[in-house]
């Protein structure tokens, strides 16, 4: 009897401590989920805040920490848990991973003259070495941090000169002395300004990719790889908007790039560059477009999902209607409605390349 009851009791303590392991090791999972996603996402947060520093105090910031500020409202504990905490940024909330926030490092030289970007990589003039303005100890996103740097220092180096940034919210940003003014008579006529920011929102930074299908009516869905590729470019209202279809063989890019016309107002466009540039509006957290094409409309959404959380994703719809439309209504005041059926769907759900 005493036997039995150890081995139950064994048994017992044995399932316990299954179940514990279990729960740590899916916690472990997505705390991991959430650095790889802070790994890619925080470098170019944290250059805003550095950008922001400078513009307020008139000064380079001596360490990472000193440009963030906690926000007043954190995230509840199903979020907080992956280490994720909330931050204020001159444009609005947002997220970073504490643990990664902490491994990152700033290093600047007295000026912002001196280094180029060449192929996308800040370097020095002097030696072509790569210079890393911002950098992270440890585990890190090269591309990242380097998409960070060159970003990081072309804003440097307009704040420097005193140019505007093309960025909203940092040339409205108080500076640490006010400038006197130029001119003591106004001119004749004011060159007309725009508010809006020339930015895409850092979040849909990335190289996304996944799964993908076709459905069509009566005929099983047909699946096929895809992928997004989006990365600020050298000018500061442009972003490459590269989409890929299938792999090996069958890989077809498209090099496409993101225009942002008036970011405030949503408005963008997607330069094909063969003539075509095609508008988008981002509304929430989704683009929306429609355009027609030998005879067939297509409406178009990309949608940004579990924004800031592990599970962060793209989601992607093309909705192509063709043929001629079915007339309806029309009688007893009634309008008349021109009824169209889908003739494909192309579906797909894109996630952010896991950093090594």
């Amino acid at each position: 009897m005493t036997v039995r009851r150890v081995a139950i009791l064994g048994g017992g303590a044995l399932v316990l401590c299954l179940v514990a392991y279990s729960v740590h090791f899916v916690v472990n999972i997505d705390k991991s989920k959430a650095e790889a996603f802070a790994i890619f996402h925080n470098p170019h947060t944290v250059a805003d805040l550095v950008l922001a520093h400078m513009k307020r105090t008139g000064k380079l910031p001596p360490t990472v920490q000193e440009c963030i500020v906690r926000s007043a409202e954190q995230p509840p504990e199903a979020i907080a848990k992956y280490g994720q905490v909330s931050i204020d940024t001159p444009y609005g909330g947002d997220v970073v991973v504490k643990s990664v926030v902490d491994r990152m490092v700033i290093s600047f030289p007295p000026s912002p003259d001196g280094l180029a970007l060449r192929d996308g990589v800040l370097v020095s003039t002097a030696d072509g070495r790569e210079v890393r303005l911002l950098d992270m100890i440890g585990r890190r996103d090269d591309a990242a941090l380097r998409r960070a740097n060159a970003y990081l220092w072309e804003k440097w180096r307009l704040l420097a000169s005193g140019q505007p940034t093309g960025l909203a919210w940092l040339d409205a940003g108080k500076p640490a002395e006010p400038s006197p003014p130029k001119t003591t008579t106004a001119p004749t006529t004011a060159p007309a300004t725009s508010s809006a920011p020339a930015t895409l929102p850092a979040a849909w930074l990335g190289d996304w990719s996944g799964p993908a299908e076709l459905l069509a009516p009566g005929r099983p869905p047909r699946p096929f790889h895809m992928e997004l590729h989006v990365a600020p470019l050298a000018e500061s209202d442009r972003y490459t908007w590269t989409i890929i279809y299938g792999e090996g063989e069958q890989r077809q890019e498209r090099p496409y790039v993101l225009i942002v016309q008036d970011a405030a107002r949503g408005l963008y466009a997607v330069d094909e560059g063969n003539s075509i540039v095609l508008p988008q509006v981002l509304l929430g957290d989704a683009f929306y477009g429609a355009f027609e094409i030998e005879g067939a409309t297509l409406h178009t959404v990309e949608r940004l999902e579990g924004r800031g959380t592990p599970d962060e994703r793209i989601t992607v719809e093309i909705t192509a209607f063709s043929g001629e439309p079915t007339p309806t209504g029309g009688q007893n005041d009634t309008p008349a409605v021109q009824a169209r059926v889908p003739s494909t769907v192309q579906r797909a759900v894109l996630r952010r390349a896991v950093a090594r």
